[in-house]
């Protein structure tokens, strides 16, 4: 009986270290259209990214913001996105257009979006955008 045990035992570890092994890389990502674009970067628009001009001069905006709504398919989320050094808002934001296709780590936005409203905070280098795919 005990070696029936140990050979169950056994079994059962090789079955879960050769599930684990297995890389499913698209179910580990939640896939999502953003349907609206919000804050500093999205009102100043594609003509000069977070340079404003103005009063004879320009002037480049101290804490820009950036907003995204974006549908996936347990709902509407509303993430206002934290600059990354890695992934500049400036560049997101001019990367990405309403009905641009993003995806984000499943764990990430299960981490970051603790809250049941899908309203919260996600570092811009957290966002892969998908246009051209």
């Amino acid at each position: 009986m005990n070696k029936l045990r140990e050979a169950f035992g056994i079994g059962a570890l090789v079955l879960s270290s050769l599930t684990g092994c297995v890389d499913n890389t698209e179910s580990r990502y939640t896939m999502g259209t953003v349907i609206k674009e919000a804050g500093t970067l999205a009102q100043v628009g594609e003509s000069s990214g977070t340079i404003v001009e103005g009063n004879g001069g320009k002037m480049r905006l101290e804490n820009p913001t950036y907003v995204l709504q974006i549908k996936m398919p347990e709902g509407v989320y509303t993430l206002s996105v934290g600059e990354s050094w890695s992934k500049p808002l400036e560049a997101l934001a001019l990367a990405i257009k309403e009905g641009s296709k993003v995806k984000i780590k499943s764990r990430t936005l299960d981490m970051y979006m603790g809250t049941e409203d899908r309203v919260g905070y996600l570092p811009s280098k957290e966002i892969i955008v998908l246009n051209g795919e």
